[in-house]
């Protein structure tokens, strides 16, 4: 598809990353021209996940793309020697995938190739998202025309093989597949056969990750089955839900095992902020290991609320409230009393 050199920004003498294109594109002026396009609206995404790009054009008919040179490790690398990673930052690369990706698509712009060899994590351990799918468009006209199938088969959802379409929900899913394989520590569909992993895809869904023994499993496997699902409609509608939906880890400091493992720990979805000593991801709506209960946590009852004016910590405004509840059932029950003397 093209080569990427690292180079030094004459301006202001800087490292950056520039992609260029291979001469099989030039037969496509019109997916080129569409190229440009998004590549100039990339320009003005910004996300502190999102690799910058710089600019972009065209010279003596060889395209390029100017980005920022990120210093870190691919997420493939980190999975295939490393291992699964912990599910406090499985989660935590999860969030910031979906909130990069949306801004993606409010500024209209389709990844259209999630994985986690266009995943990089920095030097600060956040993730950064390479590439944005710009020439994605392009390698479809080309290779399509070459009779070759675009993309890695296993991370391509099931209308990219059916229709060679994809949406925002094709990105969606695309971040369904890398949170399992950060817990699972392999790929959804493992299959390289492209015979036998297609079909997988369309037809098929992933082992749960409860089969595969993985800390937390029926914490997200709820999140994973709307992510995952095989009708685009089912999905999450937007990042946007799709983070609201996102269960929160919290696990006590120095507890969470590198492996994914959980030592002397405990893990729970709750929305609230933890107390001191703890770390965790906000996340709104409680989930459980059903779609079912993909819904928001709905409000205390009025029991609840008296229940809580009595609770701890005191204050002189539970206090004051305690005080007048039990006045108002004094003065009823006396009205009662006073009634059956009368009969």
């Amino acid at each position: 598809m093209g080569t990427v050199y690292l180079a030094i920004h004459p301006k202001n003498q800087t490292t950056v990353a520039v992609k260029v294109l291979t001469a099989d594109y030039q037969k496509e002026p019109a997916i080129l021209e569409r190229f440009l396009r998004e590549a100039e609206a990339a320009k003005h995404v910004s996300h502190p996940c999102l690799v910058k790009v710089h600019e972009c054009g065209h010279h003596e008919g060889t395209y390029y793309i100017v980005m920022e040179h990120v210093v870190g490790r691919q997420l493939s690398d980190i999975l295939s020697k490393d291992g699964p990673l912990s599910p406090m930052k499985a989660v935590r690369l999860t969030r910031q995938l979906l909130e990069a990706l949306s801004a993606c698509h409010q500024a209209g712009i389709i990844h259209r190739d999630v994985k986690p060899t266009n995943l990089m994590i920095d030097s600060s351990d956040n993730l950064r998202v390479l590439d944005f799918g710009l020439v994605k468009m392009v390698d479809q006209a080309v290779l399509t025309r070459m009779g070759a199938r675009v993309g890695s088969p296993r991370y391509m959802s099931p209308e990219m093989i059916l229709t060679g379409r994809a949406n925002e929900r094709s990105d969606i899913y695309q971040v369904g597949l890398i949170l399992y394989e950060c817990l699972a520590g392999k790929p959804a569909f493992p299959d390289s056969r492209i015979h036998e992993v297609l079909p997988k895809i369309v037809s098929q869904p992933p082992p749960p990750l409860v089969e595969l023994n993985v800390p937390c499993a029926g914490q997200v496997q709820g999140f994973l089955d709307r992510a995952l699902d095989k009708d685009p409609a089912k999905r999450f509608v937007s990042c946007h839900e799709a983070l609201r939906y996102l269960p929160s880890m919290t696990v006590v400091s120095g507890e969470a095992g590198v492996s994914g493992k959980i030592k002397k720990g405990r893990m729970t979805t709750s929305g609230k902020l933890p107390v001191s000593r703890r770390t965790s991801l906000t996340a709104r709506p409680r989930l459980s290991g059903s779609i079912s209960t993909l819904k928001p946590q709905p409000a205390l009852s009025l029991l609840g609320r008296l229940r809580a004016c009595f609770g701890p910590p005191v204050t002189f405004r539970r206090v004051l409230l305690a005080v007048v509840i039990v006045s108002l059932w004094v003065v009823a029950l006396a009205g009662v009393l006073r009634l059956l003397v009368s009969l």
